[in-house]
């Protein structure tokens, strides 16, 4: 079991043991009816339930909640002594750690037996009451174990051994050495937590921040983010220090660049300090630097504790693991040390309302009108600190009143201040005594006032304000880190999105992200010689939503170092694929050129740490490494929207001074319909007389473009939009919008522009609508087939990968785009384009899903010979891939031509090859196949093309039968011939030579053909039959569906060797097929768009596993009526039949027959059933109509129960069973 699973059942166990403790004390789920009264557990745990039932709906809820906040108690007590009596540390005496020598139990509590020899004699002696003692020490210094805290209860003296048991067992030894434990157990019990909240999809509130974005930093991260900003910044203040031998740190100086300042002095701050392990890790650089300062063993701890670090956290049980993993850290470097004070505090307090305190400021003061409101303001303020933290704005409120006060001060208006240049120390020592004396009039327990005086102490670390010596002196802090949330505004909480938009919208654009809001936050935090370090999604490098953003780093810092770690493989959790970034920003610095690295090609790669670390080494010690690169960070202002591209050459960087995308062309984003199960249909959910043939007829349903699976040049039109009488009801729908409508119509180029292959460009006829997940560009200027070829080439992959690398493109990105034209050499993209459109047009003829269907590739006579089934599939696959390689030698054409268009240095073409790969059209060729090529296909190429292909490099140097073995292997498993090309770094001719060779075809493939071949005969035979209605049942009265099929490919001349051919590819009979699994296969054929529902249009009606009664019928002749007919006819058929079978077996006693009787009850029993479930269907008013949807019309059926296979999601049926049209 990994670590994650051995604390959900240590928690587990916890949490059931407080459960039954609860429960005998008399704090039931619904009520409380307590034993004993007088019992002190069931007063604290009663006034503990009751506190939290002020601010819940129902005790049920105020019960869960407490037992909770016990279960994360014990558990966090627990494991901070198993860290603090690990072997490394030896803080304490063995507490929990049993051994045999010990009599299986732990040193400690055989020293505490023999100074208590009366609990020998209690149950498992006395092990309750020796942890209690034991809390009570660690509570002198550490008030986490505190009997003051309401969470403060242990479970029943059996269950404790339990816990213990678990603790000792479930983790091992070696991970209670490590630094960080607490923070990796307290990722993992939260973990399930996690889960739940991020598959409910619910929008992030205040209160479900913390558990929303808990990503707990691995340490050679916290080093890397840590060295290089406290690290640079102390070998600024003294170049000389050793620190620069023993750690790696980018651009470290080689002269004094900060007024030297004693260690002391040094103020670093975690704003989303989580654990603590940012903290942790600069105790030890901390440590480090005061050793080489001469400071003693004794004093380090404390001076570090007390004047170096400083965090916040919203998560209270995060801050109190990052106190005790900072106490546990103190006390290893030296366990003599005393702990004064720890500098880290959670937002997580509550205060009086101001009116129940104001008197309290006007005691000493007298105040102006002006100044009361101020007093106000940073006081309700601060009564929001447990719902956003850090992200409180007391420093700009106080800003704001000091320079309105300053302003006035010299007319003497705000007298009541004693010194206008220190009213930070004079507003905190106020706070202060207010908040002391509040508490002590509205608080009667000790633990919540020692919560609530937080408030100073978060006030006192928010403005960088230090109480030294009870006199308040204000110094901003040198270093700022952070790993902070990654919420997106689009989930924000409507309460977090109001705070959010009203102090970090304007004016410069923060609000996107909650981890942009923390880079204007650290911004404030530090003075003017600080560092900011931090880590995040690297969205804020490239998208416009940021744009802002890199303008305000650009031009208020320099960037020191920019790690771009790329996809997944930084966080020690394999689930957690983020695109993240690590940097260093520096206020005093704008000579250095800016180290960046990027690691984007190691995608989830396990071994990221150590690529980072060798290629970081050789950085600093000057070695050359490919993913290193150092830049003036102004050339970063050069490219409009200021993208992080800091890889390009200067002279490829000059492109983008060119003619702009926007400049020629109108790039659109596309419409939203607010509801896209209402309005939206596949184009064969419908009734075809509808669609729409032209902009003016006037007909309902029109052609919908929205993105899809990456295909390049045509394809992907499946959807239509509800357009009736000019599209009124969606225009008239709240939540829809529609943008670009002038250009609803017109024929242009469309593009999916979300997906991990990147954005793949298609022709958009005219007479259709575009979507905002499939955007549009049009142009009048330049020809959109040029554009189109543009577009879908290497060169254009690569500068929208460095406009923005993330797997979403935006419009913006596009109209960025550079744009040359060379006339010449556009007409010869433009053929090749046209060429690529018409080619994948002819291979839909064949597809069944498109729009441009015609037959089977088995019904299909591909020349006068009469073929076999096998014969005719292999007759296809060569077709596809024959003209798969058309495309893709155009493809090469086109990016060759692109590249002599932009006039590309051998550099730079080189640079974007590198990256986007060399197109499979210009791999090496056998001179035979190339030939051939040209030969069999001289009348379907352009004279250019066979010009490229006659100058395509030969392949010399592997044999033709080892080439032949592996494509075999690859064509096997059913890859596309690029993938094959690619594999193999051999060009498509010489594949698609090859496979002609081959006398067997991919299995896949050959399945999903023959599934859509039935598929199509079965509709055929449907839409022949008088009501759309076949049986799948012997029995019946009626001939069933998979003799219909036999005797539909009997007409069309297949030989009964050419139907067990088929039910060899599909791996069993026709009728087994039907029955099991064709339904299923409909399904994943027509699953296409991953948000849209499935949407068959020939349904399979089942009564159950003993198939009973089993029906196909279509949605073209699907009605009340039919199910009516069902009821009445075929259901009566099938019951009439097995009676008469069951009539027929009755004077035979053979087990057969018995076995077969039994069958036939249960089939009966199963027929019962579902005409109950025909009658509920009936009795609700189901009266299906075409146009509403295959999802509305089928919801019903699922429902209860009446389908083979579910067709929808539970969250689409829920929305379609309540559908208002």
């Amino acid at each position: 079991m990994n670590l994650e699973d051995n604390v959900a059942k240590i928690k587990d166990k916890i949490r059931n043991s407080f459960h039954k403790r609860l429960v005998r004390l008399g704090i039931r789920d619904d009520q409380i009816n307590a034993r004993d009264e007088e019992d002190p557990d069931f007063k604290k745990a009663k006034a503990a339930v009751e506190a939290i039932l002020e601010d819940e709906e129902s005790f049920e809820e105020a019960r869960e909640e407490y037992l909770d906040e016990v279960t994360f108690t014990l558990f966090n007590r627990l494991a901070g002594i198993k860290t603090m009596e690990a072997e490394s540390r030896q803080l304490v005496p063995e507490i929990i750690q049993i051994r045999a020598q010990h009599g299986d139990k732990s040193f400690a509590h055989n020293v505490w037996l023999e100074e208590n020899q009366i609990q020998s004699s209690e149950t498992l002696e006395g092990l309750d009451n020796f942890i209690r003692a034991k809390f009570n020490e660690l509570s002198d210094e550490l008030p986490l174990y505190s009997k003051e805290n309401p969470y403060d209860l242990l479970p029943e003296v059996h269950d404790l051994k339990d816990i213990i048991n678990l603790f000792n067992e479930e983790i091992s030894l070696d991970d209670w050495k490590k630094d960080d434990i607490l923070g990796w157990l307290y990722e993992a019990y939260n973990k399930k937590d996690y889960q739940d909240f991020k598959e409910s999809g619910d929008k992030i509130e205040w209160d479900k921040l913390s558990l929303s974005s808990q990503m707990y930093t691995p340490r050679w991260v916290v080093e890397f983010l840590v060295n290089n900003s406290l690290g640079k910044y102390w070998l600024e203040i003294n170049p000389d220090s050793k620190i620069r031998d023993n750690h790696n740190i980018a651009n470290a100086p080689e002269k004094t660049i900060i007024e030297p300042k004693s260690v002391e002095k040094i103020k670093v701050i975690d704003p989303a300090s989580g654990s603590g392990n940012f903290l942790l890790y600069s105790f030890e650089l901390l440590a480090e630097i005061y050793e080489e300062e001469g400071y003693t063993a004794e004093e380090i701890p404390t001076l570090i504790l007390k004047n170096n670090l400083f965090g916040l956290d919203i998560d209270e049980r995060s801050v109190q693991i990052a106190r005790l993993q900072l106490y546990i850290k103190a006390k290893t470097y030296n366990r003599n040390t005393e702990i004064e004070d720890i500098n880290v505090v959670s937002s997580n307090f509550h205060l009086p309302e101001f009116d129940k305190v104001k008197d309290q400021f006007a005691i000493d003061l007298e105040f102006a009108a002006n100044e009361k409101e101020f007093l106000e303001e940073l006081w309700n303020e601060l009564r929001e600190a447990h719902k956003f933290g850090s992200l409180l704005t007391l420093d700009d409120k106080l800003e704001r009143f000091m320079a309105d006060k300053k302003a006035a001060d010299d007319l003497g208006l705000f007298d009541s201040f004693k010194d206008v240049d220190n009213i930070e120390t004079e507003v905190l020592e106020k706070l202060e005594s207010v908040i002391s004396n509040a508490l002590d009039d509205n608080y009667s327990s000790n633990f919540i006032k020692y919560q609530s005086l937080d408030a100073v102490k978060f006030a006192e670390i928010m403005l960088g304000v230090k109480n030294k010596n009870n006199d308040y002196e204000v110094n901003k802090y040198d270093i700022s880190v952070a790993n902070p949330p990654y919420t997106d505004s689009s989930n924000y909480g409507a309460e977090l999105k109001s705070y959010v938009n009203d102090h970090y919208k304007e004016p410069i654009s923060f609000h996107k992200n909650l981890y942009s809001c923390f880079l204007k936050k650290n911004s404030n935090f530090i003075n003017e010689q600080g560092k900011i370090a931090m880590i995040h999604p690297l969205t804020f490098m490239y998208i416009k939503t940021f744009e802002d953003m890199r303008e305000f780093i650009l031009d208020k810092f320099h960037i020191n170092s920019l790690i771009e770690f790329g996809l997944g493989g930084v966080f020690e959790d394999s689930n957690i694929n983020v695109d993240t970034a690590g940097y260093i920003l520096e206020k005093n610095n704008k000579i250095e050129k800016t180290f960046f690295m990027n690691l984007q090609e190691y995608k989830g790669h396990s071994n990221k740490k150590n690529i980072f670390q060798t290629a970081f080494e050789d950085y600093v010690h000057g070695i050359e490494n490919k993913h290193n690169y150092t830049l003036d960070q102004e050339k970063l202002k050069l490219i409009d929207g200021y993208p992080f591209i800091y890889w390009i050459s200067d002279s490829f960087r000059e492109k983008f001074k060119e003619e702009q995308l926007d400049e020629v062309a109108r790039p659109c984003k596309g419409m939203f319909t607010g509801n896209n199960l209402k309005y939206l249909r596949f184009w064969w959910e419908v009734n075809q007389e509808n669609i729409s043939d032209e902009k003016n007829d006037n007909k309902r349903w029109v052609y919908y473009s929205k993105g899809g699976p990456y295909k390049k040049w045509y394809g992907n039109l499946w959807l239509l939009i509800d357009w009736e009488n000019q599209g009124s009801k969606i225009i008239n729908y709240e939540k829809s919008g529609l943008r670009n409508e002038d250009k609803f119509f017109d024929e242009g180029i469309t593009y999916s522009n979300v997906g991990a292959k990147g954005s793949s460009f298609r022709y958009l006829p005219n007479n259709h609508i575009f979507d905002s997940g499939g955007p549009a560009i049009f142009s009048d200027n330049i020809n959109h087939y040029y554009l189109l070829g543009l577009f879908n080439s290497k060169t254009t992959s690569f500068i929208l990968n460095c406009l923005n690398p993330t797997v979403n493109s935006t419009t913006g990105d596009l109209k960025r785009l550079p744009i040359s034209y060379n006339e010449g050499i556009s007409n010869v993209i433009i053929k090749a384009v046209k060429n690529n459109i018409q080619k994948k047009k002819k291979q839909y003829r064949f597809n069944i899903v498109e729009k441009e269907f015609e037959e089977n590739p088995f019904g299909y006579n591909w020349n006068e010979n009469s073929l076999n089934i096998e014969q005719r599939l292999k007759e296809y696959i060569n077709f596809k891939y024959n003209f798969d390689c058309k495309i893709l030698i155009n493809e090469a054409l086109i990016d060759e031509l692109i590249f002599d268009v932009y006039e590309l240095t051998e550099s730079d073409r080189k640079m974007v090859l590198e990256q986007e790969g060399l197109p499979v059209g210009l791999f090496t060729v056998m001179e035979e196949d190339k030939n051939n090529y040209v030969e069999n296909n001289k009348s379907d190429l352009e004279e250019e093309v066979i010009e490229f292909v006659n100058d395509l490099p030969i392949e010399n140097d592997r044999s033709r039968e080892n080439l032949k073995d592996n494509i075999k292997k690859l064509y096997k498993k059913n890859n596309s011939l690029e993938d094959i090309a690619k594999e193999l770094e051999l060009n498509p001719i010489s594949v698609v030579e090859m496979i002609k060779e081959f006398d067997f075809y991919p299995k896949k493939l050959a399945y999903q053909k023959t599934h859509e071949f039935i598929l199509d005969l079965t509709r055929e035979i449907l839409m022949e039959n008088d009501d759309g209605i076949v049986m799948l049942n012997e029995y019946a009265g009626e001939e069933p569906l998979d003799k219909m099929i036999e005797n539909k490919l009997y007409d069309k001349d297949f030989s009964s060797g050419d139907i067990k051919r088929l039910e060899s590819i599909l791996g069993k009979n026709i009728k087994d097929y039907l029955l099991s699994s064709f339904f299923a296969d409909e399904l994943s054929t027509l699953n296409l768009f991953r948000f849209l529902p499935k949407t068959p249009f020939i349904w399979h009606l089942s009564s159950g596993d003993q198939h009973g009664f089993d029906v196909y019928t279509i949605i073209y002749r699907w009605n009340r009526d039919k199910i009516l007919k069902i009821k009445s006819y075929y259901i009566d058929k099938r019951k009439a039949g097995i009676n008469n079978r069951l009539s027929n077996l009755s004077a035979d006693d053979s087990a057969a027959a018995e076995k077969e009787k039994d069958s036939l009850r249960k089939q009966l029993n199963e027929i019962k059933d579902f005409e109950n479930k025909l009658d509920d269907l009936l009795t609700s008013g189901y009266d299906p109509e075409l146009d509403d949807g295959v999802g509305k019309n089928i919801a019903p059926l699922q429902d209860l129960g009446l389908l083979a296979d579910d067709v929808l999601t539970k969250s689409q049926l829920k929305k379609f069973l309540n559908a208002d049209w």
